[in-house]
């Protein structure tokens, strides 16, 4: 454990020191072509609807990803695997945070968990669509790690069935297999949700995160044009956006020329008319 526990302290007690609270989310697993079980993909889903939710308020830092990850392969992979009483306690031996959410799930309830200095406050729910579930997590969230009325905001959507919705955050974890390229594969889960990038950032967000991997997949794309274009459609709505690094990151790497796309000399993009 203390190959985790003692680099990362220093640096996390800096990076963090200025943050109202320290997070530390849960993990959204990768997979192939499609989730296994409706269990891993509602943890998907959930994982990524909270960090994206999350991620950039005043008021909260998130612990990184690997970080997280690395701790609880650590603690849960361990032979002393902690009991939920001790769980905070052993988390934060490793990684110093105020807060960890925890999504467990059994084959009818999904039950959020916000563990803090305070002790264990659980949320349990009945499995259902994946947005309706988003919609009473999101604010027991807000309101477990006592955010302000700005930040819980963010927490407040409409629930329902809604596959879009679920198709906006599946499709950042998919990989292609075999001769499928990953960029492709996730592209092609996010058809449905193009013609509304206008009114869904978190769709304009997995088509950017999936656009690089046209290129840095290695494995053959069917119809280049086609998925640069839709991922040109994300570009034009990222510009002037929190997203625009995204979009410039895929403008930078793209092997393919897209027309009516240049850079000045500035390194600003313009799309022309």
């Amino acid at each position: 454990m203390n190959k985790v526990c003692i680099p990362l302290l220093g640096l996390l007690l800096a990076i963090a020191a200025s943050a109202t609270i320290k997070v530390a989310l849960p993990q959204a697993p990768q997979v192939k072509e499609k989730p296994d079980t409706e269990i891993q993909r509602l943890q998907i889903i959930l994982s990524l609807y909270l960090h994206d939710r999350l991620e950039g308020m005043p008021d909260v830092w998130l612990a990184d990803d690997e970080w997280v990850g690395a701790v609880l392969d650590e603690i849960r992979g361990s032979k002393r695997r902690p009991q939920p009483e001790t769980f905070f306690q052993s988390f934060t031996a490793c990684l110093p945070v105020d807060a960890v959410v925890d999504l467990t799930f059994s084959e009818t309830e999904c039950t959020c968990t916000v563990f803090t200095h305070e002790g264990a406050k659980p949320l349990t729910v009945p499995l259902g669509p994946a947005k309706r579930l988003a919609a009473t997590i999101g604010p027991f969230v807000a309101q477990a790690l006592k955010l302000s009325p700005e930040a819980a905001k963010r927490l407040q959507i409409a629930g329902g069935d809604d596959p879009l919705f679920d198709a906006d955050y599946l499709a950042r974890r998919l990989h292609g297999v075999w001769i499928d390229n990953t960029g492709e594969i996730r592209l092609r889960a996010l058809d449905a949700c193009l013609p509304h990038l206008g009114e869904d950032p978190a769709a304009v967000r997995a088509v950017l995160e999936a656009g690089p991997f046209l290129s840095t997949d290695g494995r053959k794309v069917d119809n280049m044009d086609i998925n640069v274009y839709k991922v040109r459609l994300a570009v034009a709505q990222a510009l002037g956006t929190p997203m625009e690094p995204l979009a410039m990151a895929f403008l930078r790497i793209n092997k393919q020329d897209i027309p009516g796309v240049e850079e000045d000399q500035s390194n600003h993009v313009k799309l022309l008319v």
